[in-house]
């Protein structure tokens, strides 16, 4: 039985969120001259797709000009297990497009977008064998949320749909992940 963060239902869901903030009119329309042109955040991911989870993130992006979209680059490592044994751990990198209007001089924003990845992880099949797991894959990941600015700092929280396609071995697999992180907007 699939867990419950795989089902089709719920990736439609994501899907259809992230798609309605990319097409929401007053959105676009929003004030892109007091958006910040860059960022820096540091913080934290959550989630499972073929294997649960958790970790510290870095990413950094870029505004294109004076338009809305951003360039992206995500790195993430921590632990990740298989459901039934804490032992092992995972690195992603990450690239991607986001488009992020904002509104209130740039208070507030909502984001949307894609990226690009790889996915590496070990982790204990068998405890009581020790047997592990390789799973080396990409990633592709939906993404949607929000972040609010009190000067440069900002909070970021984003819900994503992602899907995991081995590229040598490991096995395919779709869920979700939440990421919460602390920016530096300049």
């Amino acid at each position: 039985m699939a867990h419950p963060l795989q089902s089709a239902a719920c990736m439609k869901s994501v899907l259809s969120l992230a798609a309605l903030v990319l097409v929401v009119p007053s959105l676009a329309s929003a004030e892109v001259r007091d958006e910040p042109g860059a960022y820096v955040a540091f913080g934290g991911t959550a989630g499972a797709h073929t294997y649960s989870y958790a970790g510290p993130t870095f990413e950094g992006g870029t505004r294109f000009g004076s338009l809305p979209l951003f360039g992206r680059l995500e790195l993430a490592a921590g632990l990740a297990t298989n459901w039934q044994e804490p032992a092992g751990w995972f690195q992603q990198t990450r690239v991607g497009l986001e488009l992020r209007p904002c509104i209130r001089e740039g208070r507030l924003c909502g984001f949307a977008g894609v990226d690009l990845g790889l996915a590496v992880a070990q982790y204990t099949t068998n405890p009581d064998t020790m047997n592990s797991e390789d799973s080396y894959g990409w990633l592709s990941v939906a993404r949607t949320g929000v972040d609010a600015a009190a000067g440069s700092v900002r909070i970021r929280a984003a819900l994503e749909a992602t899907q995991h396609t081995p590229i040598l071995v490991g096995a395919h697999g779709r869920g979700l992940a939440l990421n919460l992180a602390v920016m530096h907007a300049f």
